[in-house]
């Protein structure tokens, strides 16, 4: 086995790193270095590429073995790895091999997403302030604030300050192959270690030939005029959207605004037509029980693409565990959204939902074994205790499914 993120990438975490997004051993730690070019070719990195080369899943990759051992592509099969095969010299990488780099400066942000933790959401942190766990939330990794944690750390001092950014893009000159910057949160456009980034990375040798892409939530407040000028000093640029909600469910389930997502929206696109502009349905329970608003919601504004990003954890909010009690009429649901999506007209954003991104969920979903029940029962303890906590309620948001003392219904 050969992958592309394991020979040439590096993923920049709360504290760690490791190769890819959802690779999750802590090959290197801050505390130990956070350049690049040690990080690179670091004892970790040469072992992981080691196992894989020998046919041997690493621990950290056992989400792509997952979906692997279901017949269901993974990101091990985004790119072809041989295309790095010329700059491995048994496991050490020549700097030449180094494509794909993925940044996330701090857990600062304006939503508290009901998939998201302390670690990735500073919303979250304060959700939970003054908030002890009980009995009940054993298995509530989220709750628990164990989740993409160790014991003791603290998420707010987990990620990189301003000078450590500077530093970490004046080290990637030293790389002149790289042809990716992914950066992810918290909601960057409310971070200054992101906008420093872009001015820094835009001297980048190869900048001229270099792909700016990032995620963001597009609720917040920037300026988006300097945000195109900075994008068009490389050689593309794609936002991905994280809207993974329609109209009925997006202010309970990321706690946003669907009026200013659409406005922010409108706002760029007037000034900037040469950013690729994404939108990801990161696929939870909850977008399952909404599927067709969902994709009803998101297909009118007018995305170059729309993909699907499957949760596999934490597992009581993996998709698949309300299929155990609603399978007929979530494959209803499903079936009628499959029609909608091919009324539109076959660009390449519906395409890419009908040839690639729905099949392979369809698969996971329907025709998989599905997870334990117990993780169902922990999505419904979820359910009641996030409700309370945020102080909302599931039942004024979703139409087909009702929480009714503590169960699902169909209604």
């Amino acid at each position: 086995m050969k992958c592309y993120y394991a020979n040439g990438g590096i993923n920049y975490k709360h504290g760690y790193t490791s190769c890819c997004a959802i690779q999750h051993d802590r090959l290197t730690h801050f505390d130990e270095t956070y350049l690049p070019s040690k990080i690179y070719n670091s004892s970790n990195f040469v072992n992981l590429r080691a196992q894989l080369q020998s046919n041997v899943w690493p621990e950290g990759c056992n989400l792509c073995e997952e979906l692997h051992k279901k017949g269901v592509t993974a990101m091990i099969d985004d790119y072809d790895a041989e295309v790095l095969e010329e700059w491995n010299h048994n496991g050490i990488m020549r700097n030449e091999g180094l494509r794909h780099l993925e940044l996330r400066f701090s857990n600062a942000c304006n939503m508290s997403c009901l998939h998201c933790s302390k670690v990735y959401s500073s919303g979250w942190v304060k959700k939970l302030e003054g908030y002890v766990p009980d009995h009940e939330d054993i298995n509530l990794d989220q709750l628990n604030g164990v989740m993409h944690i160790k014991s003791g750390e603290d998420p707010s001092k987990l990620g990189l300050s301003l000078a450590q950014t500077e530093e970490i893009c004046r080290d990637l000159m030293n790389f002149p192959n790289l042809a990716k910057v992914d950066i992810s949160g918290g909601e960057v456009l409310i971070q200054k270690q992101f906008w420093r980034t872009l001015e820094l990375l835009a001297k980048h040798p190869n900048a001229d030939k270099m792909r700016m892409t990032f995620y963001s939530n597009f609720n917040a407040e920037a300026d988006y005029g300097r945000l195109s000028d900075l994008l068009s000093r490389f050689g593309g640029s794609d936002i991905t959207i994280s809207i993974d909600a329609g109209t009925n469910i997006y202010p309970y389930f990321r706690d946003g605004n669907w009026s200013t997502l659409v406005e922010n929206i409108e706002k760029f696109r007037s000034i900037n037509k040469f950013t690729t502009l994404m939108a990801v349905n990161t696929f939870s329970a909850y977008q399952l029980l909404d599927i067709e608003n969902i994709y009803k919601s998101i297909y009118p504004l007018g995305f170059d693409g729309v993909k699907t990003s499957l949760v596999q954890t934490p597992r009581y909010i993996n998709p698949a565990v309300v299929v155990h009690d609603f399978h007929d009429e979530l494959l209803e649901d499903w079936d009628r959204t499959i029609d909608y999506l091919e009324s539109l007209p076959k660009d390449k954003s519906v395409q890419m939902s009908l040839d690639h991104y729905m099949p392979a969920l369809r698969k996971y979903l329907f025709d998989s074994p599905l997870p334990s029940y117990n993780d169902y029962n922990n999505f419904l303890i979820y359910i009641r205790k996030t409700d309370k906590i945020w102080g909302q309620d599931f039942n004024h948001y979703f139409k087909k499914f009702k929480f009714i003392n503590n169960e699902i219904v169909r209604v």
